[in-house]
């Protein structure tokens, strides 16, 4: 099990040097936290020794209760092995490791646009966003691509229990056929963008970026 404690110490190295870091819970994120959540998340393994490192970005304005890595990389030690606590040096090996691999990627995405340019073309991501119609959705509302929102949600009709399975919950997919849907055939930017900043609002409160976040436009209402 990977305490917060432990993770803290571990990334003592990099909040120190950098202060556009910050630690919440196991995560490592830059700030200010707008629109994404941009940082590595501290994974636990089967073993109180051993942790490993992912770095992602994660849209705050899709409902969330944790941070997910669909669109991330894990981070692997220079030399072959497993990350461990105990090992000598660790905090100042991952830190290189981070400096190197992860923050120009994690300083490469700043908007929602670049989250889109990099989600579709796989650049930075693991995934593509190509095949994840439900977080393109929240996307292209967001920034006001409000015909190729409606062709995502006339496709979730087609097949309504697989997607409401997909969705945060169940009650979430009815928000979006019965509340949204209606509302972006009726081009309710206004309405939409509410809506956006009240699941941001909740994803950062269950993330415990609160400290860290800054209320922002979204450019659906720009």
């Amino acid at each position: 099990m990977t305490s917060v404690v432990e993770v803290k110490k571990l990334l003592k190295p990099l909040t120190t040097k950098h202060q556009d870091l910050c630690v919440s819970g196991k995560l490592l994120a830059i700030k200010p936290v707008t629109h994404l959540a941009r940082g590595i998340y501290i994974g636990r393994t089967s073993s109180a020794d051993c942790f490993t490192p992912f770095v992602a970005v994660n849209c705050l304005f899709e409902p969330r209760a944790t941070f997910k890595f669909n669109y991330g990389e894990e981070i692997y030690p220079k030399k072959k092995g497993l990350w461990l606590f105990s090992r000598e040096g660790v905090n100042e090996e991952l830190a290189d490791r981070i400096e190197d691999l992860a923050l120009p990627r994690l300083h490469e995405v700043k908007t929602i646009e670049d989250f889109l340019h990099y989600g579709l073309k796989g650049h930075f991501f693991a995934g593509t966003l190509e095949y994840a119609p439900l977080r393109k959705l929240y996307i292209y509302l967001a920034l006001g691509y409000l015909q190729a929102a409606g062709e995502i949600l006339q496709q979730f009709s087609k097949h309504p229990q697989h997607w409401a399975e997909m969705a945060h919950t169940s009650e979430h997919f009815t928000e979006l056929m019965d509340v949204v849907r209606p509302l972006v055939y009726a081009q309710d930017k206004p309405a939409i963008a509410a809506l956006l900043h009240k699941w941001e609002v909740y994803s950062v409160k269950q993330l415990k970026l609160e400290k860290y976040w800054q209320k922002t436009p979204f450019p659906i209402e720009l």
